[in-house]
């Protein structure tokens, strides 16, 4: 034969029973589809972060603190740079003139332009300008720009007032979007943008107030760019203040981009793999049909080498159309990935969003080549096929053993194709393993429920329940790959719960009376006593009262912070960070000693002071009991020696401190306060922050009851981002359990009409199917339950850190 005639008779039988191949077709398209999008998803984020690399930070260079920046060493490059611009940001109160109600904010002061690269999108346009344009001495109310959610939240608009502290503002515009910022930040802090030049008339920003300073740079030459932020980084090692450059923040990109591209490869991989072994599942109950036709071709003088090429190129020939819808399929998949994940990606990923001709090759080779050689075992048994099969049929129960040969290159391609959608040989590695052990505990699970059923059948009283459950152990049934299916499709979305419903109960806020569930921060030292008297007032018990003191850390037993900074093994933001640390004689709820003992007071200060440190922050600073710390306090050096370790509960919403000094050292520090309290519901608590903005406007109010809210809301889109990414994974596995009751579908027709002449009635026809497609069922759901309960043990508790909550109330 020639290589057209096998091709014909090839096209020939697929047309023929093109519905029986119809699932080969649909799997290898959506295991490519899954290739393709994933790694075209990835090569736009790539390209969008090298096309907007300077629209993740919005300038140049930032220059940016906790505390006031260091104005006079910043002028003296004013003359070097094309342009600067400030911003100070901060929480507070906000109050709508018109509904009266109260939100916490994030409120910006800006003085220029900012960010200089990107958009900074309002509506309607231009309000930016109006903002910096502003004169106190020509308009009272200053101009406002409001983030869409807090206008939506309180039915305001454009025009309408709104107070900041003590001063009124006019709504000048909506924002919409900020360039380098997640638009999801607006459900957990909305913003508010305001002239600089108005800050002062909010009286929101006191001795102590926490607030971030940054100062935005422009400098288009990239010598003397690079030579400002070499000199500045070296000048502000000591200070409060450090440089971020667009490197920095790409780099930071980048890992995300790193983790996103290996969770969206596995995705897509987990897909192909599910599928191939459908494939792999039906080539075998189609190659018991196929049999008869290749002993046929035998008989009639075709050799084996023929029969080999035919079935072969019919693969080839399925595995290739599937590539091709797969390539198509994959382009619409990915116009869907900018609408789930535009709000947790600091990118404008919707103009970027391009199919990778690099993504499609190798997408629908790596599906050709998964079609072929997870088909090929099947194909093998039609050589070996005797020409005494088309007469008879008995021979066509002899099945040959998987070929070491065939595992090995089936190993190999997975490795490939894992290196391909992960980037590495190790995680793709790390990947099939865990897979390997999943299908495994699958596998031996299933076989053991199935024994046990088996044993079971018996002790049925009605024959024909006992008949539908027999019918699992048919040959050809398909009943092992359905059971797989089920269980996987069961193992991802009660996993996705579990983890889900973990989260939430972890920052849930317990209804009991002694837990706190409002809290009043940036209370100044003068202003303690009238701030209790108004809980008071209002009936709200002050259940935690602590005070804050902003320091630093000089030196570690001896090590200057310098030295300590070139340590690969210290994480640099142990370091440079501000420490918000409090002074008192006790334990909080949330705090339990787990070594040495609790200093409550100190009488004299002119040795180490003991303090309690967090066990969490210990352990990244590499320090123990006895271990001496130094810490500037605005400025005096104080040495400190930690006697305790404190295992701290930062799940809950509660003032929680890395560091506690004993009384009797920083009751003179400059410090702000907090109390906590609790209130009885929605409206006492909005009486309480509009008391408190009238009372004492730079006093802000947490709603921790609101906190969690927002929490949740997030929590909710993020399950919905995981569930989306692994749709791939259920759409696979649902096709193939279609596919494995379709190709079972023969002998099931079979039998009901060998029941039918046996006298069987419709009814109990339709019985025997649903006591096994129940028995299935069960079977694979238990079996995706009990795996999914020991995967989120195990990722809540060493991945998550949390604790593992159950499905149901």
């Amino acid at each position: 034969m020639s290589v057209p005639v096998h091709l014909r008779i090839a096209w020939k039988e697929i047309h023929r029973r093109i519905s029986e191949h119809l699932i080969y077709v649909v799997v290898i398209a959506l295991g490519v589809a899954s290739l393709v999008a994933t790694s075209s998803f990835t090569d736009s984020l790539s390209a969008a972060i090298e096309e907007q690399t300077k629209t993740l930070l919005g300038a140049d260079f930032v220059v940016k603190s906790r505390q006031e920046l260091p104005l006079e060493l910043l002028e003296e490059y004013n003359q070097q740079v094309d342009d600067f611009s400030d911003q100070a940001s901060f929480n507070s109160m906000v109050q709508f003139t018109k509904s009266k109600g109260t939100r916490l904010v994030q409120v910006r002061s800006i003085t220029g332009p900012s960010p200089f690269y990107g958009a900074f999108e309002t509506d309607p346009p231009g309000a930016r300008d109006k903002l910096l344009q502003w004169d106190p001495e020509l308009s009272q109310h200053p101009p406002a720009i409001v983030d869409l959610t807090l206008l939506q939240q309180f039915d305001a608009s454009v025009g309408d007032e709104i107070k900041l502290g003590a001063q009124q503002f006019e709504v000048i515009a909506i924002l919409q979007r900020v360039a380098g910022e997640i638009a999801a930040i607006s459900a957990v802090g909305p913003r508010i943008y305001i002239p600089q030049k108005a800050v002062g008339g909010t009286g929101l920003l006191k001795v102590g107030s926490l607030a971030r300073r940054k100062r935005f740079y422009k400098v288009t030459d990239n010598q003397r760019r690079s030579e400002i932020i070499g000199e500045l980084k070296q000048r502000l090692e000591d200070s409060t203040a450090r440089v971020e450059t667009v490197e920095d923040r790409k780099e930071d990109i980048q890992d995300l981009l790193s983790n996103l591209k290996v969770f969206l490869g596995i995705s897509g991989i987990t897909a192909l793999l599910l599928g191939l072994a459908g494939v792999a599942s039906a080539s075998f109950v189609q190659a018991r049909r196929k049999r008869s036709n290749a002993a046929a071709l035998l008989c009639l003088g075709a050799t084996r080498r023929d029969v080999s090429l035919i079935y072969g190129l019919q693969s080839v020939l399925l595995a290739g159309t599937g590539a091709v819808l797969g390539a198509a399929a994959g382009w619409l998949i990915l116009q869907l990935f900018p609408i789930v994940l535009l709000e947790f990606l600091p990118l404008d990923i919707s103009v970027s969003i391009s199919m990778s001709l690099w993504a499609v090759l190798a997408g629908a080779l790596v599906g050709v080549a998964g079609g072929v050689l997870f088909s090929f075992e099947a194909l093998r048994t039609l050589t070996l096929t005797s020409p005494m099969s088309a007469l008879r049929t008995s021979l066509l129960e002899e099945i040959p053993k998987v070929s070491r040969l065939t595992l090995a290159a089936i190993t190999f391609f997975l490795l490939l194709a894992g290196k391909y959608a992960t980037g590495s040989f190790l995680k793709a590695g790390i990947f099939f393993c865990s897979f390997a052990v999943l299908l495994l505990c699958v596998l031996i699970a299933a076989k053991a429920i199935l024994v046990l059923l088996r044993k079971l059948i018996p002790t049925f009283s009605t024959g024909v329940v006992r008949q539908g459950i027999n019918n699992i152990f048919r040959p050809n049934n398909q009943s092992l790959i359905m059971i797989l299916c089920i269980a996987l499709l069961t193992f991802i979305v009660s996993l996705t719960m579990l983890l889900q419903r973990s989260l939430l109960d972890e920052v849930a806020l317990k209804d009991t009376r002694t837990q706190p569930n409002t809290i009043l921060f940036d209370i100044q030292s003068d202003q303690v006593e009238e701030a209790k008297d108004l809980l008071n007032r209002l009936g709200h018990p002050v259940m935690e009262e602590s005070a804050i003191v902003s320091m630093r850390l000089r030196s570690i037993n001896g090590i200057p912070y310098s030295k300590l900074l070139e340590d690969e093994d210290i994480p640099k933001w142990t370091l440079r960070r501000e420490y918000r640390s409090t002074f008192r004689d006790h334990l909080t709820e949330t705090e339990e000693i787990v070594a040495g003992s609790l200093r409550e007071r100190v009488e004299n200060t002119d040795g180490p002071i003991p303090v309690s440190l967090e066990e969490g922050i210990a352990e990244k600073l590499k320090v123990t009991l006895g271990d001496t710390l130094v810490f500037d306090v605005q400025g005096v050096e104080l040495e400190t020696t930690i006697a305790s370790l404190r295992e701290v509960d930062w799940k809950q919403v509660r003032p929680n401190f890395f560091v506690v000094f004993p009384l009797g050292v920083l009751e003179q520090a400059p410090q702000i306060h907090v109390l906590a309290t609790r209130t009885k519901g929605a409206e006492d608590s909005a009486q309480l922050q509009r008391e408190t903005v009238k009372l004492l406007p730079n006093v802000s109010v947490i709603d921790i009851t609101l906190v969690l809210d927002t929490l949740t809301t997030v929590i909710d889109k993020i399950s919905f981002v995981l569930v989306f990414l692994g749709f791939f994974i259920v759409s696979m596995g649902s096709i193939v359990l279609g596919g494995a009751l379709a190709t079972g579908r023969y002998n099931r027709l079979r039998e009901l009409v060998i029941y039918r002449l046996l006298g069987a009635s419709y009814q109990q026809m339709r019985t025997l199917a649903l006591c096994e497609f129940l028995a299935l069922g069960l079977v694979g759901a238990v079996i995706g339950i009990c795996l999914s309960i020991a995967a989120a043990a195990l990722l809540t508790t060493y991945v998550l850190k949390v604790s593992l909550h159950g499905l149901l109330p």
